[in-house]
């Protein structure tokens, strides 16, 4: 684990790109599912996640944790030491209000473009920002016309107005200036970003300077080494003050596909007991128990030949399940149906419906439906001021 320090940490106040801000979006999981998509990444999906426990590392790129901001939280005192096994992760600060939940997902993007393809638009991004400072990748990012554009779409008519350039007032006459309104309960949420690159876990919090490295960790194995991570980090938020998101394969791939995920998990089991018993396995090639010999500790040789007969039944289990994988032909539909329901959610919501409702309401005072309406109330009360319920056969 890192060491910390208390180094306080800013939160950025103003806009890279003041003429065109980013808005304020709904940190939704379908929302960031079809912003992938709109970045390029078509095979990815967002989503919710309740219990750490559930994550499957061959299911997950990487993990988004939103825990309420705090300025004090300490960061790593060595973040200034030099690290080559930190180059190889791409990193950004974040130098944008309202980009943040935008910018953790970039974040596992651009760092598992190796499993899944990210979209041209952000290949081409991240290979003209390779050999730059964060804080320059942050300031391009945050004034990249295609990210901006694709994350506002989302933005609500009030995160949209919010974010206008406010008129210039008629100067008023000399006298006291009314005290500014300050919002002492506003709460904020900042979100980070855990993912596995260069054989490591690391943890990608664009308000530090540098990427933070955890512990060794493998391809098969890396969510593992997260959960007692985000545990703690679960323990210092408390309560329901955070929130976790996933991102991984959408289920209208064969990577991410559901109806095999009790085969998965199964399989993840199984795992765990062959790292408990020989945490090499992966590299041994031969399984079989070997004959009884007498030259040797008799205890020695028996504890062995129990170890052999356990792996060898764990890895048969193995193959009987990718047995069982492998007899489920894939039908892309059935998940291409759940990504067509949650466009449809996506369209209504960033349909402005404004209009919509102001022609109703006036439509309904040119006819005087309101007062047919109250009538109905009325006669439908009786008397103790309850509706009753008329019921047509």
């Amino acid at each position: 684990m890192p060491t910390n320090t208390s180094i306080t940490r800013k939160r950025p106040t103003s806009n890279v790109g003041e003429e065109q801000p980013w808005c304020l979006i709904e940190s939704d999981p379908e929302i960031f599912t079809e912003l992938c998509a709109t970045f390029g990444a078509k095979e990815v999906s967002v989503e919710e996640v309740y219990d750490v426990d559930e994550l499957l590392s061959k299911r997950t790129y990487g993990l988004i944790f939103a825990h309420r901001f705090d300025e004090s939280t300490s960061v790593p005192i060595n973040w200034n030491e030099k690290d080559e096994e930190r180059d190889k992760v791409f990193f950004c600060c974040q130098l944008v209000t309202n980009i943040c939940a935008t910018l953790a997902v970039l974040a596992i993007l651009f760092n598992v473009d190796h499993l899944t393809d990210i979209g041209d638009h952000l290949r081409e991004l991240k290979e003209i920002l390779r050999y730059v400072e964060p804080k320059d990748r942050g300031m391009a990012i945050g004034n990249d016309i295609v990210l901006r554009k694709a994350h506002n779409s989302f933005a609500g008519i009030q995160a949209k107005a919010a974010t206008q350039p406010k008129r210039r007032k008629t100067p008023k006459k000399k006298g006291r200036k009314p005290k500014k309104q300050v919002l002492e309960n506003e709460i904020v949420y900042h979100y980070i970003s855990y993912v596995h690159v260069g054989g490591y876990l690391w943890e990608l919090d664009g308000m530090n300077m540098v990427p933070i490295k955890h512990a060794r960790c493998t391809a098969e194995n890396w969510v593992d080494v997260l959960r007692p991570i985000v545990r703690a980090k679960m323990q210092i938020a408390g309560g329901d003050s955070f929130s976790m998101l996933s991102v991984g394969p959408g289920p209208w791939t064969e990577q991410g596909r559901t109806d095999i995920i009790d085969i998965d998990r199964f399989e993840n089991h199984i795992d765990s007991q062959l790292n408990e018993l020989e945490p090499s396995w992966r590299q041994m090639n031969d399984f079989s128990i070997p004959n009884i010999t007498f030259n040797g500790n008799p205890t020695l040789i028996l504890k062995d030949r129990m170890k052999r007969a356990q792996l060898g039944s764990l890895i048969e289990a193995k193959k009987e399940l990718d047995a069982q994988r492998s007899i489920l032909p894939f039908d892309e539909r059935d998940g291409l149906k759940e990504f067509d329901s949650r466009l449809l959610k996506n369209t209504r919501r960033k349909h402005d419906f404004t209009p919509f409702i102001q022609q109703l309401i006036r439509k309904v005072h040119e006819n005087d439906v309101h007062k047919e309406v109250f009538k109905l109330k009325k006669l439908l009360e009786n008397e103790e001021g309850d509706l009753i319920l008329i019921v047509k056969s």
